[in-house]
Protein backbone atom coordinates (compact mmCIF):
# COMPACT_ATOMS: atom_id res chain seq x y z
CA UNK A 1 0.00 0.00 0.00
CA UNK A 2 1.46 3.59 -0.87
CA UNK A 3 2.28 5.88 1.84
CA UNK A 4 0.88 9.44 2.55
CA UNK A 5 3.07 11.90 0.68
CA UNK A 6 2.76 13.97 4.44
CA UNK A 7 4.34 11.33 6.35
CA UNK A 8 7.54 11.48 3.80
CA UNK A 9 7.45 15.46 4.36
CA UNK A 10 7.35 14.51 8.25
CA UNK A 11 9.93 11.93 7.56
CA UNK A 12 12.29 14.16 5.43
CA UNK A 13 11.43 17.05 8.04
CA UNK A 14 13.47 15.38 10.76
CA UNK A 15 16.00 14.89 9.04
CA UNK A 16 16.79 17.94 7.45
CA UNK A 17 16.28 19.23 11.03
CA UNK A 18 19.03 16.93 12.46
CA UNK A 19 21.54 17.19 9.31
CA UNK A 20 21.30 21.27 8.43
CA UNK A 21 24.17 22.93 10.91
CA UNK A 22 23.82 26.22 8.76
CA UNK A 23 23.37 27.45 5.60
CA UNK A 24 26.16 26.49 4.10
CA UNK A 25 25.38 22.70 5.18
CA UNK A 26 25.84 20.34 2.27
CA UNK A 27 24.92 16.61 3.14
CA UNK A 28 24.40 13.43 0.96
CA UNK A 29 22.93 10.61 3.02
CA UNK A 30 22.05 7.07 2.39
CA UNK A 31 18.68 6.55 4.29
CA UNK A 32 15.77 4.14 4.54
CA UNK A 33 12.17 5.79 4.55
CA UNK A 34 8.79 5.21 3.32
CA UNK A 35 7.90 7.07 0.14
CA UNK A 36 4.71 6.73 -2.22
CA UNK A 37 5.96 3.74 -3.56
CA UNK A 38 7.15 1.59 -1.24
CA UNK A 39 7.29 0.93 2.63
CA UNK A 40 10.75 0.84 3.05
CA UNK A 41 13.02 2.86 0.10
CA UNK A 42 16.13 3.42 0.11
CA UNK A 43 17.14 6.20 -0.63
CA UNK A 44 20.21 9.10 -1.63
CA UNK A 45 18.76 12.22 0.38
CA UNK A 46 20.92 15.74 -0.36
CA UNK A 47 20.09 19.39 0.39
CA UNK A 48 19.24 21.52 -2.69
CA UNK A 49 18.95 25.58 -2.95
CA UNK A 50 15.60 27.48 -2.12
CA UNK A 51 13.66 26.99 -5.57
CA UNK A 52 12.07 23.62 -5.73
CA UNK A 53 10.82 24.18 -9.51
CA UNK A 54 14.38 24.90 -10.26
CA UNK A 55 15.51 22.15 -8.52
CA UNK A 56 12.79 19.79 -10.19
CA UNK A 57 14.00 21.70 -13.67
CA UNK A 58 17.34 20.68 -12.86
CA UNK A 59 16.86 17.24 -12.66
CA UNK A 60 14.77 16.77 -15.38
CA UNK A 61 17.59 18.46 -17.49
CA UNK A 62 20.47 16.65 -16.13
CA UNK A 63 18.71 13.26 -16.57
CA UNK A 64 18.09 13.88 -19.88
CA UNK A 65 21.32 15.43 -20.70
CA UNK A 66 23.38 12.57 -19.17
CA UNK A 67 21.51 9.65 -19.58
CA UNK A 68 18.77 10.31 -22.70
CA UNK A 69 16.00 9.45 -20.02
CA UNK A 70 12.92 11.43 -19.23
CA UNK A 71 11.72 12.42 -16.14
CA UNK A 72 7.83 13.11 -15.87
CA UNK A 73 5.84 14.18 -12.75
CA UNK A 74 4.96 11.26 -10.26
CA UNK A 75 2.56 13.73 -8.13
CA UNK A 76 3.12 17.30 -7.20
CA UNK A 77 6.26 17.02 -5.38
CA UNK A 78 8.02 13.90 -6.82
CA UNK A 79 9.14 12.85 -10.63
CA UNK A 80 10.18 9.38 -11.86
CA UNK A 81 11.39 7.56 -15.39
CA UNK A 82 10.14 4.70 -15.59
CA UNK A 83 11.86 1.34 -16.59
CA UNK A 84 15.26 3.06 -16.66
CA UNK A 85 18.28 1.40 -18.27
CA UNK A 86 21.54 2.88 -16.21
CA UNK A 87 24.14 0.17 -17.21
CA UNK A 88 26.80 2.02 -14.11
CA UNK A 89 23.83 1.49 -11.91
CA UNK A 90 22.71 -2.13 -12.66
CA UNK A 91 22.52 -4.25 -15.34
CA UNK A 92 18.81 -3.97 -14.66
CA UNK A 93 16.26 -1.76 -15.79
CA UNK A 94 14.74 0.07 -12.66
CA UNK A 95 12.60 3.39 -11.85
CA UNK A 96 14.84 6.35 -11.19
CA UNK A 97 12.39 8.06 -8.44
CA UNK A 98 12.67 11.45 -7.00
CA UNK A 99 11.04 13.64 -3.73
CA UNK A 100 11.50 17.16 -3.32
CA UNK A 101 10.84 18.28 0.40
CA UNK A 102 10.54 21.65 1.91
CA UNK A 103 10.98 23.19 5.14
CA UNK A 104 11.76 25.74 7.38
CA UNK A 105 15.57 25.22 7.48
CA UNK A 106 16.28 24.47 4.24
CA UNK A 107 15.18 22.01 0.85
CA UNK A 108 16.34 18.83 0.31
CA UNK A 109 15.52 16.16 -2.40
CA UNK A 110 15.55 12.21 -2.01
CA UNK A 111 16.53 9.84 -5.24
CA UNK A 112 16.42 6.22 -5.59
CA UNK A 113 16.54 3.36 -8.38
CA UNK A 114 13.53 0.65 -8.08
CA UNK A 115 14.20 -2.22 -9.21
CA UNK A 116 11.07 -3.55 -7.95
CA UNK A 117 8.33 -3.86 -5.42
CA UNK A 118 10.18 -2.67 -1.77
CA UNK A 119 13.92 -3.67 -3.88
CA UNK A 120 16.01 -0.34 -4.13
CA UNK A 121 19.42 -0.23 -5.08
CA UNK A 122 21.59 -0.40 -1.45
CA UNK A 123 25.16 -0.10 -0.30
CA UNK A 124 24.79 -3.69 1.09
CA UNK A 125 23.56 -5.72 -2.06
CA UNK A 126 25.57 -3.66 -4.73
CA UNK A 127 27.75 -1.60 -3.45
CA UNK A 128 29.66 -0.89 -6.85
CA UNK A 129 26.17 0.30 -8.22
CA UNK A 130 25.69 2.30 -5.25
CA UNK A 131 28.75 4.23 -5.43
CA UNK A 132 28.21 4.77 -9.09
CA UNK A 133 24.70 6.19 -7.76
CA UNK A 134 26.43 8.68 -5.62
CA UNK A 135 28.39 10.01 -8.11
CA UNK A 136 25.37 10.65 -9.95
CA UNK A 137 24.16 12.61 -7.26
CA UNK A 138 27.09 14.14 -6.46
CA UNK A 139 27.49 15.25 -10.44
CA UNK A 140 23.66 16.51 -10.49
CA UNK A 141 24.16 18.56 -7.15
CA UNK A 142 27.40 20.13 -8.85
CA UNK A 143 25.04 20.76 -12.02
CA UNK A 144 22.11 22.42 -9.69
CA UNK A 145 24.49 24.40 -7.98
CA UNK A 146 25.97 26.14 -10.76
CA UNK A 147 22.88 26.55 -12.79
CA UNK A 148 20.91 28.34 -9.57
CA UNK A 149 24.23 30.29 -9.12
CA UNK A 150 24.36 31.31 -12.21
CA UNK A 151 21.05 32.33 -12.73
CA UNK A 152 21.68 34.90 -9.46
CA UNK A 153 25.04 36.52 -11.20
CA UNK A 154 23.60 36.69 -14.79
CA UNK A 155 21.14 38.94 -12.61
CA UNK A 156 23.79 41.01 -11.30
CA UNK A 157 26.14 41.33 -14.28
CA UNK A 158 22.76 42.57 -16.19
CA UNK A 159 22.40 45.11 -13.26
CA UNK A 160 26.02 45.97 -12.93
CA UNK A 161 26.25 46.52 -17.26
CA UNK A 162 23.08 48.85 -16.59
CA UNK A 163 24.97 50.69 -13.80
CA UNK A 164 28.04 51.33 -16.05
CA UNK A 165 26.25 52.28 -19.08
CA UNK A 166 24.40 55.03 -16.69
CA UNK A 167 28.41 55.90 -15.47
CA UNK A 168 29.39 55.82 -19.34
CA UNK A 169 26.93 57.88 -20.49
CA UNK A 170 27.35 60.65 -17.53
CA UNK A 171 31.31 60.36 -18.59
CA UNK A 172 30.58 61.10 -22.11
CA UNK A 173 27.85 64.06 -21.53
CA UNK A 174 30.90 65.55 -18.84
CA UNK A 175 33.22 65.53 -21.57
CA UNK A 176 30.90 67.18 -23.95
CA UNK A 177 30.06 70.52 -21.83
CA UNK A 178 33.65 70.94 -20.69
CA UNK A 179 34.61 71.37 -24.67
CA UNK A 180 32.02 73.34 -24.75
CA UNK A 181 33.17 75.23 -21.89
CA UNK A 182 36.08 75.81 -23.57
CA UNK A 183 35.17 76.50 -26.74
CA UNK A 184 32.46 79.03 -25.30
CA UNK A 185 35.09 80.55 -23.45
CA UNK A 186 37.51 80.92 -26.64
CA UNK A 187 34.34 82.96 -28.65
CA UNK A 188 33.85 84.83 -25.18
CA UNK A 189 37.54 86.39 -25.77
CA UNK A 190 36.92 87.31 -29.41
CA UNK A 191 33.35 88.41 -28.95
CA UNK A 192 33.33 92.17 -28.68
CA UNK A 193 29.43 92.75 -28.80
CA UNK A 194 27.89 92.79 -25.64
CA UNK A 195 24.40 91.24 -26.29
CA UNK A 196 26.84 88.26 -27.63
CA UNK A 197 28.59 88.03 -25.24
CA UNK A 198 26.14 87.82 -22.67
CA UNK A 199 24.60 84.77 -24.83
CA UNK A 200 27.87 83.45 -24.50
CA UNK A 201 28.62 83.73 -20.78
CA UNK A 202 25.01 82.50 -20.26
CA UNK A 203 25.61 79.50 -22.28
CA UNK A 204 29.28 78.99 -20.80
CA UNK A 205 27.88 78.95 -17.38
CA UNK A 206 24.65 76.88 -18.10
CA UNK A 207 27.43 74.01 -19.69
CA UNK A 208 29.51 74.39 -16.38
CA UNK A 209 26.23 73.53 -14.26
CA UNK A 210 25.33 70.75 -16.22
CA UNK A 211 28.92 69.23 -15.98
CA UNK A 212 28.29 70.27 -11.91
CA UNK A 213 24.77 68.15 -12.12
CA UNK A 214 26.13 64.98 -14.01
CA UNK A 215 29.10 65.24 -11.50
CA UNK A 216 26.32 64.68 -8.50
CA UNK A 217 24.87 62.23 -10.16
CA UNK A 218 27.94 59.82 -10.43
CA UNK A 219 28.83 58.92 -7.00
CA UNK A 220 25.44 56.73 -6.60
CA UNK A 221 26.00 54.54 -9.87
CA UNK A 222 29.69 53.91 -8.50
CA UNK A 223 28.56 53.23 -5.35
CA UNK A 224 26.21 50.64 -6.91
CA UNK A 225 28.89 49.30 -9.28
CA UNK A 226 31.12 48.75 -6.33
CA UNK A 227 28.23 46.91 -4.21
CA UNK A 228 27.22 44.56 -7.19
CA UNK A 229 30.57 43.79 -7.82
CA UNK A 230 31.12 42.78 -3.95
CA UNK A 231 27.72 40.85 -4.54
CA UNK A 232 29.02 39.09 -7.26
CA UNK A 233 32.65 38.24 -5.82
CA UNK A 234 30.62 36.60 -2.49
CA UNK A 235 28.30 34.51 -5.18
CA UNK A 236 30.88 32.95 -6.51
CA UNK A 237 32.55 32.19 -3.27
CA UNK A 238 29.77 30.74 -2.01
CA UNK A 239 29.40 28.76 -5.04
CA UNK A 240 32.63 27.76 -4.86
CA UNK A 241 32.26 26.71 -1.63
CA UNK A 242 29.54 24.63 -2.36
CA UNK A 243 31.23 22.76 -5.13
CA UNK A 244 34.39 22.14 -3.31
CA UNK A 245 32.26 20.41 -0.38
CA UNK A 246 30.36 18.53 -3.07
CA UNK A 247 33.25 17.22 -4.47
CA UNK A 248 34.54 15.73 -0.82
CA UNK A 249 31.34 13.97 -0.03
CA UNK A 250 31.92 10.30 0.63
Amino acid sequence: MKKSIKKIYCLATGLMLAVLANAQSVFLIEKNMPTQEASSANMLVFNVCKDLEKVEQNLGDFIKERYDLKMKNNSKYSQIAEKASIPALSEYRGDLIAYFHHTDTGNAASIGFAMGYDIYLNSQDNAEGMKNFRNMVKNFMSYHYQDYYQNSLDDLEKQLKDANKEVNKRETDINRFKKDDISLGKKLLKEDDPAKKQKLEADKLEANHKVDILYNELPPYREQISTLEKNMHEVREELNKYLSKILILE
